[in-house]
């Protein structure tokens, strides 16, 4: 029987308007530097909507529902272990205080014109990638309502 390390992470599309919040950690995650999005691995027992509305506790201090599960993506991390990444999407429409808190060192709204360059983001640009793929689900969703 094979055992799997698992390793399940939440991360949140923040979107106010045609703009983007992406964070730099204090002390960055598997020591990647660049903009992430709000994330985190999930905590043993924690269930996936607890951890998103965690993330953006602890980490920007929005204390709100949490946000909906978008995409998910699965494949086998650098450190080995398979990765099982929880894509969520939360679509603001008045403006929120963002806070810095300890384990974040910048916060950033960006224009969706104008991201950072791929090699300024974390993880050689991955997050743009699901940032990308979560725009394409969410105008193909409200195209069909």
């Amino acid at each position: 029987m094979d055992v799997w390390a698992i390793k399940p992470i939440v991360d949140v599309t923040i979107l106010h308007g045609e703009r983007l919040l992406m964070v730099q950690f204090s002390t960055p995650p598997d020591r990647q530097a660049g903009w992430f999005l709000p994330n985190d691995v999930i905590r043993e027992r924690e269930h996936p909507d607890k951890a998103a509305a965690r993330v953006l506790h602890e980490q920007i201090g929005l204390s709100i529902p949490a946000p909906q599960i978008f995409t998910v993506d699965s494949f086998q991390g650098n450190d080995g272990s398979w990765h099982l990444a929880l894509h969520y999407l939360l679509k603001i429409d008045d403006a929120v205080a963002a806070e810095i808190r300890p384990s974040i060192a910048k916060i950033h709204w960006f224009d969706l014109a104008k991201l950072p360059a791929k090699a300024e983001v974390a993880h050689h640009g991955w997050y743009l990638d699901v940032v990308a793929r979560n725009l394409r689900r969410m105008n193909s969703v409200s195209s069909t309502r």
